[in-house]
């Protein structure tokens, strides 16, 4: 655990407090955890509930690797990463202070949280305590995440001075 907070902490403090993008940051966690550990992760979507509301609800599956990939198939969507049973939540903050839920739903975590939180990293059963649900529906594939990737133009593996590319690129 201690190893996956660490290099999620590398991660986190590459990446602008601006993006918010659940789905993106989330595959550049991916390839980020792929050059930088042995760890396994996981990239899922689904729905994530505070106290019973829920904030986030996948509506579709992203399309096929075989088919282009764009924001706008996962705009409404949540994305977090899994490894060994921790949930890691990277963008969950970030959404909420870009304003991105109401306002009641907003005050009601900030009141539990603060502000200017990071990531959060915890088992299921932590969320839990907490209050939180999060259920997993899909999976992403190498393939989506490269396309998710590779459809956002120029972006730098945090941490270093090297693009994240495809294989291939």
């Amino acid at each position: 655990m201690r190893k996956l907070v660490l290099l999620t902490n590398r991660f986190t403090e590459d990446i602008a407090p601006t993006l918010t993008d659940s789905c993106l940051i989330a595959a550049m966690y991916h390839f980020f955890m792929k050059k930088a550990s042995n760890l396994k992760i996981v990239i899922l979507t689904g729905t994530v509930a505070f106290r019973q509301q829920v904030i986030y609800r996948c509506t579709k599956p992203l399309p096929p690797a075989s088919k282009p990939v764009h924001p706008a198939d996962w705009k409404s969507s949540h994305f977090w990463a899994e490894c060994g049973g921790t949930i890691i939540d990277l963008s969950f903050f970030r959404r909420i202070y870009a304003g991105e839920i109401n306002e009641p739903l907003k005050s009601k975590i900030t009141e539990s949280f603060g502000f200017d939180r990071g990531a959060m990293i915890a088992s299921s059963k932590t969320f839990e305590q907490h209050e939180f649900q999060y259920i997993p529906e899909y999976s992403l594939s190498i393939k989506q995440m490269e396309g998710i990737v590779t459809n956002t133009p120029r972006l730098k593996l945090p941490g270093t001075d090297k693009l994240i590319l495809p294989k291939g690129q």
